[in-house]
Order: structure tokens, then sequence, then C-alpha cells
């Protein structure tokens, strides 16, 4: 078990991400770049950041800090927000109509990220990752 975006669970979440090869069509319209800003963590440095690099439904890349390139879109919010967000446990519609993230950037790739994780191939990976998350 990994504790929530510790060093461990970003590689855990990645190795996960990495075993995929191939995702259906409807997957592959998606690529985008998502900055996420935390606040309030409750280990190292309160205020953390890390990132979410897509191209064509594939998590290609993701980390610690700022992405090595513009993000698309930078989502900010408390740790609990994140973890309930980022493991499956509520929709992005739910933290953005009860105001609970800032978001800056391109909204319709954020939508469709968003969107995105609503798929059945994307909600079983985020099933393992929440299996072994703390």
């Amino acid at each position: 078990m990994a504790a929530f975006l510790t060093d461990e669970w970003i590689e855990l979440a990645r190795s996960i991400y990495e075993e995929v090869d191939e995702v259906p069509e409807e997957l592959r319209q998606l690529s985008a770049i998502v900055s996420v800003r935390v606040n309030g963590c409750p280990h190292g440095d309160p205020h953390q950041r890390f990132f979410v690099i897509v191209d064509e439904g594939l998590v290609i890349d993701m980390g610690r800090g700022d992405p090595p390139v513009e993000a698309d879109a930078v989502v900010e919010g408390d740790f609990q927000t994140a973890k309930e967000l980022l493991l499956g446990e509520i929709s992005a519609e739910a933290v953005i109509t009860q105001g609970r993230v800032k978001i800056e950037g391109d909204i319709a790739k954020l939508v469709a990220f968003a969107t995105q994780q609503k798929h059945p191939v994307v909600q079983e990976l985020t099933a393992k990752i929440r299996a072994q998350t703390d």
C-alpha cells in the first residue's frame, strides 16, 4: 500500500498506467497535459504539485512537480478532494459544482479528461490504484 501522493504512490500509479499499451478508439481522442496543485498535504510539503500527460488516450507520463511543458489546464484543491477525485470516489462534475477546486486553462480539455475518467477501461485502472492506496 502506498500513501496518496507520496513518491511511492506516484510510481505505483505510473506503473499501472504503463501496463496499458492500447486504448479503445473513443479514448484516443484525448491528448492533454493536466497540472494538479494540492494544498494541505499531510506528508512532506503541504503544497504539492504533480502532473499527468495523456497522449491519444494513453497516460504517457506523470510525476511530481510541474509538467515538462506548459499544461493545458491546472486544477487546484485540497488534499481530500484530490484523493477522492483521483481515486474515483467523486466525480469531476461534483467537485466543480461544489466549488471544491479552482480551474485555469483549457476547460474543454479538462472536461474531456474528466469524461474519459468515466470510461470502463479507465475506471478499471483507477480501481487498481485505489486498491493499493492508503
